[in-house]
């Protein structure tokens, strides 16, 4: 089983490198209740990946309420990810995934600290020394995936 989860894992963290942040896509962009909405002429909706790995950075760090409809670059499949805000003490952030699944973390302020860092290496740099950090939260129960037998 850990073995499924720890692929589960690298396969999600694959997928957050080619997703968009909280701040919009290019039909999505956030609105300040936390929800999607369609883009067009909104603020956000033309931001390059860049722009949105730093948003999302900012706002994981600070665990701003924030919602995001995004196509998942695997599937195309448009796909939700939230920014729940604090629940017992942790920033609890969630991601559906493609067939019914779904990825909820709940991150400590040290833990948004450092996936902050590694979408703002990623913005900057193409790459960060926090992806091992992604396994790890996988299998440590900071993060759970649901909805695949």
């Amino acid at each position: 089983m850990k073995k499924n989860v720890g692929l589960v894992g690298i396969i999600l963290m694959l997928a957050l490198v080619g997703i968009m942040g909280c701040g919009g896509g290019d039909s999505d962009t956030l609105s300040p209740e936390g929800t999607a909405s369609d883009g067009g002429d909104s603020p956000g909706a033309s931001q390059s990946p860049q722009s949105q790995f730093l948003e999302l950075a900012d706002k994981l760090e600070s665990c701003e309420v924030c919602s995001q409809t995004f196509n998942h670059p695997f599937t195309g499949d448009p796909v939700e990810r939230k920014i729940e805000g604090i629940v017992d003490g942790k920033c609890l952030y969630t991601e559906e995934m493609p067939n019914g699944g779904k990825m909820e973390c709940s991150y400590s302020p040290e833990q948004r600290e450092v996936v902050a860092q590694y979408y703002r290496d990623i913005a900057t740099l193409g790459e960060s020394e926090n992806e091992g950090q992604f396994e790890e939260f996988m299998n440590d129960g900071t993060c759970i995936v649901s909805g695949y037998e």
